[in-house]
């Protein structure tokens, strides 16, 4: 019998507040990320957040209402599903922060090492980072150390994919 398969949890971030040419680049990359995943029949899972929208619906903000908005939990960490896809294609764009966007993805994989099913995780963060963070330096530089902190405690891997 060989090694056991690992199982990846994977956070997928995706900005809606950008050019309509990367919007639709960051389309192409989530499915072609969901479809690989979907059609080799594995069972890694991912979760999808949404930066930048009209909306706010998140944990974090649930915690601190003046903070995290913008924010959107479109689904829990679920297997991956092509169609999940509906929720970029349907958010309504508005300014937000999304390093706070980090965060709450950071928060959502923290959640799901607690659950000891996965092996490995990544957060993947398809942004322009072109909205301005609207921040100051030391809460800029604090929350950038609390995601080094959390990702290393976890061994989490960070992807930034844009233009």
């Amino acid at each position: 019998m060989g090694p056991r398969k690992k199982h990846k949890c994977s956070v997928i971030v995706v900005d809606v507040n950008t050019t309509p040419e990367f919007k639709q680049e960051a389309i192409r990359c989530y499915l072609s990320i969901c479809g690989d995943i979907y059609f080799a029949e594995n069972l890694d899972s991912s979760q999808l957040i949404l930066i930048n929208t009209a909306e706010t619906n998140n944990k974090r903000n649930d915690r601190d209402a003046d903070r995290y908005k913008n924010i959107v939990e479109a689904t829990e960490m679920v297997a991956y599903d092509l169609s999940n896809v509906s929720y970029i294609e349907d958010a309504l764009p508005a300014n937000g922060n999304w390093l706070e966007g980090v965060e709450v993805a950071v928060d959502a994989l923290v959640s799901s090492k607690e659950t000891n099913l996965y092996d490995t995780y990544q957060l993947i963060v398809l942004s322009d980072l072109s909205t301005p963070l609207n921040m100051d330096k030391k809460h800029i530089d604090n929350a950038i150390k609390n995601i080094r902190r959390d990702l290393n405690d976890i061994d989490a891997y960070i992807y930034f994919l844009g233009p």
